[in-house]
This record gives structure tokens, C-alpha cells and sequence, in this order.
């Protein structure tokens, strides 16, 4: 069960937040109450300064200096300097250059009178700082010397320390009280923080439970799609998925279309070996005819079958494969010059689906006896779409404007002196279709033929 639950913890997004919230609150709730525990210290030290110093002025109001003798009166306006063991002690010193010791002791309020100087924790010889006023605090007081030069009536001076003790016991139990109180508190904010963040990740949490069950919903056949209203940063996902699953769908639709195709395509090529086989005499040329037609027949099919999706394919540059074919075709073909343009176009399609178009149609154009073959790319709206159109331009005989519908036609030729079985063409116009672009033939302005490529939401940049 421990192993479970360790497991989940670790590979569920709500396992992992919970985790982390147990691992980060207590550390956030501890320094939250670690800062206000230091913050509510300072604030009572603060003000028990502040009641010392008021209680050395009340001292200093009521001191009569006669003759050298200090003179305080038995009853103050603060009653504690009258009640032996009050909690609240004051004392006056004579000031020895800074020693400060209970054989300097001049008078001592009646709280005090009961009290020795090691219950006061006064050593025998204490070195007070040079500051007029000093503020400590030992195990069980808080402490205020006051240094004064009182003025006698023959003009000379006597150094004085006014002293001040406070018990700190209500001090401490003040500050006990408020930590158990903020412990208290700190504990129910970091029990009630952890259930309501619990209840938020189930909350936010539920459209991704949503739509598990919708995936799962599909894989069991009640669907076709991932459907249902998800949350913003969920629609995304389910676009790619949904996009996915469409392009999966099609693919497999693609392949039954292709078998289908294959098999009719086939039928008339075996009808015609089979009767050849029945013959007396073997036709081997014409076997071989026959034979090698099924064969490219088959080759275009497969191709046909396994043409790239463009949506989940990254973007690669047609002019670097471009000039990749220019420099194989002119090891063929050594009379050609090519032209290829300074820019970069880049287009969602899959490498081999740029050989074969380009490929086909630059050996075409080689094939058909050009001399001269410009490429050309150019951007504009075609049919109220943004296009880019990457041109083939060539000097060669063309091709007859009542012809260039047929050669784009599976199997049909515009001239039979050249090898083939008139399938490139016909393989360069599935293809862009799959891509949503399209092929158009044209008149070069070099005299030739004209391949025009029409592709959608690509994109260029000069070097």
C-alpha cells in the first residue's frame, strides 16, 4: 500500500502539487510564524524600553539632592517602587567612572529592599557603556541605566546612575501565551490552506479528467473524435489530437483507396502475362513489359499511400534541396545550366516528398533536352489564399497547351521516344494535393515549359 501510494504520488500532477505543497507550506507557515514570533518580540522589548524610560524620568522628577544626600520620597505616583517584591525596582548610584557596583548604591526603592544584588544578577564591579542611556536585559530582567551630572548648590557636579529593573516573568509569559497562540493559528491555516488546495486541484484537475474520458470514449468506438468543451489551455491539444486522429483516419482511408486502386490497376497487366504464359511461344519482351509496368504501378501506388501530413512536420528550406538536385542532375546532364535563386523557403512537407517533385520535374525538363533551367520563387494570393509558388523555367520544345492536362494524367505521355511509363507527373500532382497545393503547368518565358508550384502558408527570408 505504501509502495502505491509512494507511486502515485510521484507519477500523478496531483500527487506531485500535494507533495510539493507538503514539503513547501510547513516551511512557509514555519517562517511566517518565526518572522511574526521575532516581529511580536522585538515590539514587547521595544515598548518595555519605552515603560523603563518613562519610569527613570519618574525617578529624576521626584530626586532631591541636598547637601550631597539624595533625598526620594516614600510614596511615588507609580505604586510597584512601593510594594516590596513588585516586580519593579529602581536604584541610584553613584556614578564611579563607569563602575558600577552595590557599594555605589545611594538609594533603592522599597520593591528592592528585600533583594541583594546577586538576585539582581549585579556583579560586583559592572563597566557601564559611556552612553547616556543603556538598555539590556539579563535571564530574569530587563535593566535601563540613566547617567546624570547633578548640578549641587556649590556649582560642582555628582555622577549619578539612575537604575531601572523589571522583572521579565510577565514578559515571558506574555510571549508564551502569544506563541501558543500563533502555533495554534499557523497549525489550523496550514490544516484548512492544505484541504482547500486540495479541493482546487480536484476543480482544476477535472477538465484533464474530462478529457481522458473523452480519449477514452473514442478508443472504445462511441466516438469519433475527442469531443466536448475543454478549458483554454487544453483546446490546443485536443486540435493536435483531434488533427491526428483525422490524419490517421486518413492515412488508413489513403491505404484501402490504394490497395483498391492497386488491385484494378494490376488486373489488366496479369490478364495480359497470363495469356502470354498460355502461348506456345513465351513473349519475353513483352513479359518483361509487363512486368515492369506492375512494377512502377506498384512503386506509385506505395508512394501515394505514405505522403507526409504537412501539419505535424517541422519546416525545412526547398532551395538547399534544390540545389542538392541541381548538383546531382549536372553530373548527368553536363550541358544544362541551372539558375537557382539567393533566398530561403521554407515549407511544412516532408523531404522526400520535395525529391520527388522537384526531382521529376528538373529531370523532366533535362530529359526533354533544355538547355537553360531557371527557378524562380515568388509569394502571392492564389484563390484568397496566401502562396508561395516556386517557378521552373526552361528553354526546352514545351509542351502543346491541349497536352498539358493529359501528361499529368497516370500513364499518359506527350512524347513516346524517351523511356517511362508516365507516372512522374502524375506522382508530383498527388502529392500536392496532399499538401492542399497545386500544380500548374504553363508557357516558360525562356520558350519552354513552365512547372509552377502553388503552396500554402509558407514562409521566406533574404540572406
Amino acid at each position: 500500500m505504501i509502495k502505491l501510494s509512494t507511486q502515485w504520488l510521484l507519477q500523478s500532477i496531483m500527487g506531485r502539487l500535494l507533495l510539493a505543497s507538503l514539503l513547501l507550506l510547513p516551511l512557509l507557515i514555519g517562517a511566517t510564524g518565526l518572522g511574526l514570533d521575532r516581529a511580536f518580540q522585538q515590539s514587547l522589548v521595544a515598548a518595555e524600553k519605552l515603560r523603563l524610560t518613562s519610569q527613570v524620568y519618574l525617578l529624576l522628577a521626584a530626586a532631591d539632592v541636598d547637601d550631597g544626600q539624595i533625598n526620594m520620597p516614600k510614596v511615588f505616583t507609580e505604586p510597584q517602587f512601593s510594594q516590596p517584591g513588585s516586580g519593579l525596582y529602581g536604584f541610584i548610584h553613584r556614578d564611579d567612572g563607569g563602575k558600577f557596583s552595590s557599594k555605589d548604591e545611594r538609594w533603592r526603592s522599597s520593591s528592592a529592599q528585600w533583594l541583594n544584588a546577586q538576585q539582581l544578577q549585579i556583579e560586583s564591579a559592572h563597566t557601564l557603556s559611556s552612553a547616556l542611556i543603556e538598555f539590556s536585559e539579563s535571564e530574569q530582567f530587563f535593566i535601563l541605566h540613566y547617567r546624570v551630572r547633578w548640578e549641587l548648590d556649590d556649582q560642582s557636579h555628582l555622577p549619578l546612575v539612575f537604575s531601572v529593573y523589571q522583572d521579565k516573568a510577565g514578559f515571558d509569559s506574555g510571549l508564551t501565551a502569544f506563541r501558543a497562540e500563533l502555533i495554534y493559528w499557523m497549525a489550523t491555516i496550514a490544516i484548512v490552506t492544505l484541504l482547500a488546495q486540495s479541493v482546487l486541484l480536484v476543480w482544476g484537475l477535472l477538465p484533464l479528467r474530462r478529457l481522458a474520458q473523452s480519449v477514452a470514449a473514442f478508443s472504445r468506438g462511441e466516438t469519433s473524435q475527442v469531443q466536448g468543451e475543454f478549458a483554454m489551455e487544453l483546446r490546443g491539444l485536443t486540435r493536435n489530437v483531434n488533427a491526428l486522429l483525422e490524419s490517421e483516419k486518413g492515412l488508413r482511408e489513403r491505404y484501402r483507396n490504394t490497395l483498391a486502386d492497386l488491385a484494378h490497376s494490376i488486373k489488366t497487366p496479369l490478364a495480359v502475362v497470363q495469356n502470354a504464359l498460355r502461348e506456345p511461344e513465351l513473349d519475353k519482351p513483352l513479359l518483361w513489359d509487363q512486368m515492369q509496368r506492375m512494377q512502377d504501378i506498384v512503386s506509385h501506388q506505395l508512394q501515394r499511400a505514405q505522403i507526409a501530413r504537412s501539419d505535424f512536420l517541422t519546416a525545412i528550406d526547398l532551395v538547399v534541396i534544390v540545389q542538392r538536385i541541381v548538383k546531382s542532375l549536372s553530373k548527368l546532364y553536363p550541358r544544362v545550366q541551372f539558375k537557382v535563386p539567393e533566398v530561403e523557403l521554407f515549407l511544412r512537407i516532408d523531404e522526400k516528398d520535395v525529391f520527388e517533385l522537384l526531382g521529376n520535374a528538373l529531370e523532366n525538363a533535362c530529359k526533354y533536352g533544355a538547355q537553360t533551367i531557371e527557378l524562380g520563387v515568388a509569394f502571392d494570393k492564389y484563390r484568397g489564399e496566401q502562396y508561395s509558388i516556386l517557378t521552373i523555367d526552361d528553354d526546352g520544345p514545351g509542351v502543346p497547351d491541349h497536352l498539358r492536362e493529359k501528361i499529368l494524367s497516370r500513364g499518359q505521355r506527350a512524347d513516346e521516344k524517351h523511356a517511362g511509363q508516365g507516372l512522374g507527373l502524375a506522382l508530383v500532382q498527388d502529392i500536392m494535393s496532399a499538401y492542399s497545393g497545386e500544380l500548374r503547368l504553363g508557357t516558360s518565358a525562356l520558350g519552354g515549359l513552365q512547372v509552377k508550384f502553388h503552396f500554402p502558408s509558407a514562409k521566406t527570408s533574404q540572406p
